[in-house]
């Protein structure tokens, strides 16, 4: 597969997962007397899917990096040489450390803080989430335009 299929696939994952079945699982949760009993089912689909999209994202650009690395020539720089990372690429690791803390937050914890203490904690780290997503999202577009 091309480097440059595989950057844009990358991309229509990470928007479909903070674009569309983040804010969605989001509102699911906040609307859920108007939802009825299912809103449970319905948050956890979408939330679930957002980040199956997220991590199938992320392996597709660790292989596209792998090809990209793959096939360059050798040139003088020394493997040990420090090379600065993007802030698209720092962002998102942040992204995924608050995603994996907030599955295990939702997960083990719900039954043992105090509910009102615990859904403000569950509710900031979605809100952390969306718009270090959304900057995300902005950032990258940036550097593929590069």
């Amino acid at each position: 597969m091309e480097i440059k299929t595989l950057y844009t696939l990358h991309a229509l994952l990470q928007g479909t997962a903070f674009l569309i079945l983040f804010p969605i699982g989001i509102l699911i949760a906040l609307f859920k007397t108007f939802i009825g009993p299912s809103w449970f089912i319905l948050h956890i689909l979408f939330q679930s899917l957002g980040v199956f999209c997220v991590f199938t994202a992320i392996a597709l650009m660790a292989y596209a990096h792998y090809l990209k690395h793959k096939t360059k020539e050798p040139n003088s720089k020394t493997p040990n040489e420090i090379k600065a990372m993007p802030t698209h690429v720092i962002i998102g690791i942040i992204i995924v450390c608050l995603i994996v803390l907030q599955l295990i937050w939702a997960i083990f914890f719900r039954h043992v803080i105090e509910r009102e203490i615990w859904k403000f904690i569950h509710l900031i780290f979605a809100i952390l989430i969306l718009i270090l997503g959304w900057t995300n999202l902005y950032l990258g577009y940036k550097l593929y335009k590069k």
